[in-house]
């Protein structure tokens, strides 16, 4: 019957070829095994314990000749117990006896005991498998040994069904799956009782079958009604859940996970980042399955209130202003609440999404104060800082810690501009110097020097280039003595006509200096920058703070500065013979100077020592190390650009207000007196010469109208009267000389393009009570580096900021939203500094609600996006070439067009929930060598993601790794199959 049945299924042939098979192999198996029982013999060792375990047999008792005997535990594999219970002992030579054989109750094995001797020779014997090898070993009396055996007899038998792909078990064991023949041979099943189960889908069936020489060949059935493939369909949220069956990872797409299974039980679990898993099992049974997963956020919405004004941070990310909202993943957080001047409150806690809104309060931040002592000669000057009228000299003011630019103004007197630092706890003291103006001496420094008319009529001396070395320089409040100069004698470097001595200790001066950074030989100015850096710089530094004191733009000479200044007597008596005309000290050879360079060879004193100049017959640098104290001299030097108009340079100053008046210089300027009636103020009169108008007001104007100062080539800086609240629109454009203009508190309206393409303005703060930034104000101001925007403007304009490329530094208002930001700022490639909302902690990114607009480039060739992020927005990092490294959290999930387009990053990881990369998302990358794309499912592409054109040809420098068993699955995607000869393997 068994023969006709599969002669039913199958050729006849096909069904004996196959069993002739399976039995030549048996036949070849059993004439190879007569000893199928084998004894290790290198397993025997002497015991003092054994798993093995019988009766009561502790006491080894003696033979019937009352010789002493030893105990051998033979453990063996492969026999059930009551196989074992039939072997048999079988010593040879009678001068040995068996006097004990006992089946172990725990483990597979015997026991036995017999004479001890040496060479005492035995085997195995078994009716059903007949005789194992011989062993000899050496027994001692009283002694327990121990042996290891096996049954070697395997056969191999045939499982033969009605279905191709069928899985079978051995005794719950999975042996394989049936071939296109139906069948399955398993080689190494032992002789005996065995339960043969075969599945397919939901359908399966079980059978018990005696397995032994004559018998290898089985045939089990399975009911192929309900055996068939169906559907199953997962509906996931959120989106980029991870869907995986039975341990593999399932294609998601929208939310949408769909795979084709065999009927029967499945195990599933649901993964995405920031959400609780869910997993669980499920049936195929004929039709198709639909699974909704709903998955439950693991996060709550959080409410952190604090002080009004208070910045609240999280995790040291700014969030936002108090009060903020937002949702929080679980997880332990520092709440902080900062403001500026003030004591950082903080609070620890732990977020879980139970319950699902939270609220935590902070205490408002304490203010942190010092106090400004603050006196002038003479008294009585107008104090301004930051920009606001705070009193007169003398004044004594408490005021919250940080920096202020100060300035004092008075009639018949030079206004003087400073910045100073106010510490906690402590008097900042301060006495600045006023200078009158009044006529010069009638013997002249420098032969450039030239007069202007103060509004007392007394003369003003200036000067102006070009200018050659020993020259007297004296521009815009700054004076000193030209000791270097470029050909065109409008550029260089001068030094003070002031000096001191400064006596102090190694270990004060150079406190800190652990660390190589302020080594520059040939610019001092980037070793101040560096120095104060530092922690207490003006106390620890003396010499560097004397030159900072000067005013803006002075310090203390890197080596080859002073090289420049002291290495030519010529140069110096130059030098001295104006020096000595106006007043000054004079520089002295043979003496020693301090210098900026540090000396970065670490002493014994684990110090490094500033280097010094000294002067003898020739140059040279002498590094002192033994010496603890020294003294120096201190001088300072400052770079200069002379003002090829400083005659006509236009400044509204204190001397200017004192008649009203407003003095300008333009080609238009009689079109311009048809139109002075704008400024709001009733005009005294308005005057014409060479090119230069001069506008006289009875009150003080109030408005800077419209294109007042349009396309002036002469302007390069200006200071608005405080009295004006409104300047109009195009008031400043096409100055293309300016370079600063000083805004007063009270302005409460700036028009359209005021600076619209005023190429050279390095800097504008815009005060408080502006309430909007007017459209195209800053457009194209190609030099701008740092701007400040107030709280107070509600609304930023469109294009404020286009062409913008060298701003350095930025701060908006807090209220500012991010994506306006993102395009506001889409110029702005040389962005160092951001301030303001959504800032993240180092403030080198734009980041909002989990999404990441823009980096901020701060010379740094790394880049870590911050924890949190979900978003890599639409060219973020775009052109960034400068950044050769970038790394993104675990957190996001997709990845923007452009957003890494043409940087310079060398190797990119992206992460595990990555379900979605955009269009040229690396294009222009042409250093990128390595990708390693986590997602066990190839997120969804774009167009050209990777890649690059080197003349006319499109080149992909990038190899792609991905997870192993996901290699097809990349190669087959839509996107990814353009890149298949790139796709490896990832190593673990």
């Amino acid at each position: 019957m068994l023969l006709k049945y599969i002669y039913s299924k199958f050729t006849m042939k096909r069904f004996l070829l196959s069993l002739l098979c399976a039995m030549g192999l048996f036949s070849a198996l059993a004439q190879e095994s007569k000893q199928l029982i084998n004894i290790n013999q290198a397993s025997f060792r002497p015991v003092q314990t054994d798993a093995l375990t019988g009766v009561n047999i502790d006491k080894i008792a003696k033979d019937r000749s009352q010789r002493e005997c030893a105990r051998i535990k033979i453990h063996v594999n492969r026999m059930t117990r009551e196989e074992i219970d039939q072997l048999q002992v079988v010593v040879a030579g009678g001068n040995v006896a068996l006097t004990r054989k006992i089946t172990a109750y725990e483990g597979n094995g015997l026991i036995v005991e017999m004479t001890a001797k040496p060479q005492v020779r035995f085997h195995l014997h078994h009716d059903k498998y007949g005789d194992s090898n011989q062993v000899t070993v050496d027994l001692d009396g009283n002694k327990e040994y121990f042996l290891d055996a096996q049954l070697d007899l395997l056969l191999p038998i045939v499982v033969a069904t009605n279905v191709s792909g069928a899985d079978i078990y051995i005794d719950g064991a999975y042996r394989g799956r049936s071939n296109a023949n139906y069948m399955l041979t398993v080689e190494d099943v032992t002789p005996g009782p065995h339960k043969i189960s075969v599945k397919h889908g939901a359908a399966s069936v079980e059978r018990t079958v005696e397995v032994n020489s004559s018998n290898i060949s089985f045939r089990v059935e399975v009911n192929t009604q309900t055996s068939h493939p169906q559907y199953v369909v997962f509906k996931v949220n959120p989106v980029y859940a991870i869907v995986m069956v039975d341990g593999a990872p399932l294609e998601t797409r929208d939310g949408s996970a769909t795979t084709l299974l065999q009927n029967g039980t499945y195990t599933y679990r649901v993964m995405a980042r920031g959400y609780h898993e869910k997993s669980g099992t499920f049936t195929v049974s004929g039709e198709k399955v639909q699974i909704p997963i709903d998955l439950k956020a693991d996060a709550a919405t959080v409410t952190i209130t604090s002080g009004t004004g208070a910045e609240i941070w999280v995790n040291n990310e700014l969030k936002g202003t108090s009060p903020w909202k937002g949702v929080l993943l679980s997880g332990t957080y520092i709440f902080e609440a900062r403001k500026a001047g003030h004591r950082t409150m903080t609070l620890s806690q732990i977020i879980t999404s139970n319950p699902a809104e939270q609220s935590y309060r902070l205490d408002a931040p304490t203010p942190i104060e010092g106090v400004l002592n603050l006196t002038s000669e003479p008294s009585m000057a107008d104090v301004y800082l930051n920009g606001k009228n705070v009193g007169q000299t003398p004044l004594m003011q408490t005021l919250l810690v940080g920096d202020y630019n100060v300035e004092l103004r008075r009639q018949g007197y030079m206004s003087q501009s400073k910045t100073l630092t106010i510490a906690e706890g402590k008097t900042s003291t301060h006495n600045i110097s006023l200078t009158k103006l009044s006529a010069p001496s009638s013997s002249k420094s420098s032969s450039n020097s030239k007069n202007a008319t103060t509004a007392e009529g007394e003369e003003l001396t200036t000067t102006y280039g070009p200018y050659k070395v020993g020259d007297l320089f004296h521009e815009n409040g700054r004076k000193g003595v030209v000791f270097e100069v470029s050909t065109d004698g409008m550029s260089g470097k001068i030094v003070t006509l002031k000096q001191y001595s400064q006596y102090f200790a190694y270990a004060r001066q150079n406190e800190a200096l652990n660390w190589r950074s302020a080594t520059n030989m040939d610019d001092g100015e980037i070793n101040f920058a560096k120095i104060k850096k530092r922690s207490n710089w003006k106390n620890n530094y003396p010499a560097f703070a004397w030159c900072a004191g000067l005013g803006e733009g002075w310090y203390l000479p890197a080596n080859n500065e002073l090289k420049s200044l002291l290495s030519d007597e010529a140069k110096i008596d130059s030098i001295n013979k104006t020096i000595k005309a106006n007043n000054g000290k004079e520089i002295v050879t043979g003496v020693e100077y301090w210098s900026s360079t540090e000396y970065y060879k670490r002493t014994s004193h684990g110090h490094f020592h500033a280097r010094y100049i000294k002067l003898t017959s020739s140059y040279k640098v002498e590094q002192r190390t033994a010496e603890k104290f020294h003294t120096a001299r201190v001088l300072a030097v400052a770079k200069f650009s002379a003002d090829p108009a400083a005659k006509f340079v236009v400044e509204y100053q204190n001397y200017m207000k004192s008649r009203r008046r407003i003095e300008y210089t333009n080609y238009f300027s009689t079109n311009k007196a048809k139109m002075k009636g704008d400024f709001g103020a009733k005009v005294k009169s308005h005057t014409i010469k060479d090119y230069k108008g001069v506008i006289e007001f009875e009150t003080e104007p109030t408005i800077i109208p419209f294109q007042a100062f349009y396309d002036d080539d002469y302007l390069v800086r200006i200071t608005i009267p405080a009295g004006v609240t409104k300047i109009g629109a195009e008031a400043f454009k096409d100055c293309r000389r300016l370079e600063s203009v000083n805004i007063p508190e009270g302005v409460t309206s700036i028009g359209k393009g005021a600076f619209y393409r005023c190429g050279e303005l390095l800097s504008v703060r815009i005060p408080e009570g502006v309430k909007s930034i007017a459209n195209e104000l800053f457009y194209l101001c190609g030099d701008l580096k740092s701007v400040y925007l107030p709280d107070s403007a509600l609304s930023i304009g469109a294009d404020t900021f286009c062409g913008c490329s060298s701003l350095e530094s930025i701060t908006m208002p807090s209220h500012a939203r991010a994506w306006d930001l993102k395009t506001l700022l889409r110029d702005c490639r040389s962005l160092k500094e951001f301030k303001g909302p959504h800032a993240t902690a180092d403030g080198r990114g734009l980041a909002y609600n989990g999404i990441f607009y823009k980096v901020v480039h701060a010379g740094d060739f790394h880049y870590a996006v911050p924890e949190g992020i979900t978003r890599i927005e639409d060219n973020a990092f775009s052109g960034q070439k400068y950044l050769t490294s970038i790394t993104i959290p675990n957190s996001v999930t997709s990845i923007g067009v452009r957003a890494f387009s043409y940087c310079g990053i060398e190797n990119f990881t992206i992460p595990e929930i990555v379900s979605e990369i955009g269009n040229d998302a690396f294009w222009g990358c042409e250093s990128l060598k390595n990708v390693y794309c986590k997602n066990p499912i190839p997120p969804i592409g774009g167009e050209d993601m990777f890649g690059y054109y080197k003349g006319r040809s499109r080149k992909v420098g990038c190899t792609i790794y991905v997870p192993a068993s996901s290699v097809k699955a990349y190669k087959k995607a839509e996107y990814w199959k353009k890149y298949k000869k790139y796709i490896k393997p990832m190593t673990e």
